[in-house]
């Protein structure tokens, strides 16, 4: 029996059994390993029962949209590596009911009829060293990655590093459904359209929401025009929120502005499948304020009246705080009263 060392694995990472097209080699099974090794350093897999779940799809776009070739034939579809990886030796689908294990690749099939799939211990064990770990990280890249398209990796050293501090600046955070908070950056991240963009989605809420500095980005390596719209991007907690997004609309800084409607599309999607009303209305109508500032005024208004209950007292801020009518033609446009207003934003204040 071979001693399941780290020389074995990386033995195993570098003769993975891919598929091969058009003089391409199909990129899923090491995009999908790395991903795994990005949530295993995170500590969002803590065990080495892997869960095709929402942060393991998340985790593998992010990987297959920052080292998949460009041109590749491929689509980004994860059921694949995680059924085919089974004739690996080191992974093995764990089904829910052992007497019927269908061969499918679809997310929900798999979802349904399978609990997780296992890896060997010792494989995940090197996991959870940071050395070991880059080592087969290296192995997959080089082998499958960086030689089959050597553009592929150009321009990475930014985005590298952002990656690295968000990742240990996220650690253990959860977000109000209980979801790690890594993966809305990584989202963010994802919806770049360029090398600045995807560096500032990556590192979006890092000093607003843990105790990295702006100083301490630059020293880092983060270039001072991503910086700028960093500082843009965060939100200091004495300034109202709209008025916020409002300096960043009326920038031109195009990686702050940008940046800040991925931030915001994410954040609508997240809210409303949570049910947050109270989040969908507040990220609504912080992008009306950038749609209306950058011209298209109508694009987010239709969707904040929309809502129920909440969108009538949003439509009285921002017409109060943006637009600078006086709070009783505000909220008498709105249809609600000032002390309505008042309750809503401002619980137990009262008004003279």
């Amino acid at each position: 029996m071979a001693n399941k060392d780290s020389a074995y694995y990386e033995q195993c990472f570098g003769h993975l059994n891919v598929n091969r097209m058009g003089g391409q080699v199909a990129p899923h099974k090491p995009v999908l390993l790395l991903a795994i090794m990005d949530l295993v350093e995170c500590e969002i897999i803590m065990l080495p029962q892997i869960e095709l779940g929402e942060a393991l799809i998340t985790a593998f776009k992010w990987n297959w949209v920052r080292l998949a070739p460009k041109d590749t034939h491929f689509k980004p579809a994860i059921g694949t590596p995680f059924y085919h990886m089974s004739g690996e030796p080191f992974w093995k689908l764990v089904p829910k009911d052992p007497s019927y294990a269908p061969n499918t690749t679809n997310i929900t099939t798999l979802r349904e009829h399978y609990e997780y799939a296992e890896i060997d211990s010792e494989l995940f064990i090197l996991m959870l060293d940071a050395d070991a770990r880059q080592r087969l990280r290296k192995v997959l890249i080089e082998t499958y990655l960086t030689n089959h398209n050597p553009t592929a990796n150009e321009n990475l050293s930014q985005i590298e590093i952002a990656l690295e501090i968000a990742l240990k600046a996220h650690k253990g955070q959860r977000d109000l459904d209980g979801k790690p908070v890594i993966l809305h950056p990584l989202t963010v991240a994802m919806k770049g359209n360029n090398e600045n963009e995807i560096v500032a989605g990556l590192l979006h809420d890092v000093v607003e929401d843990t105790d990295w500095t702006f100083d301490n980005l630059l020293q880092a390596g983060i270039s001072a025009k991503v910086v700028d719209a960093l500082r843009m991007l965060t939100h200091s907690k004495n300034v109202p929120y709209l008025d916020y997004v409002r300096r960043i609309a009326d920038s031109d800084n195009p990686i702050a502005i940008n940046v800040k409607c991925n931030d915001l599309e994410h954040n609508l999607e997240r809210g409303r499948r949570g049910d947050h009303l109270r989040q969908v209305a507040k990220h609504t109508a912080a992008k009306e304020i950038i749609h209306r500032i950058k011209g298209d005024k109508d694009a987010a208004w239709d969707l904040l009246m929309d809502l129920p209950g909440e969108g009538k007292y949003w439509q009285a801020k921002y017409a109060f705080q943006i637009e600078k009518k006086p709070i009783v033609e505000a909220t008498a446009e709105a249809g609600i009263t000032i002390d309505e207003y008042m309750h809503f934003f401002h619980p137990g204040r009262k008004i003279d």
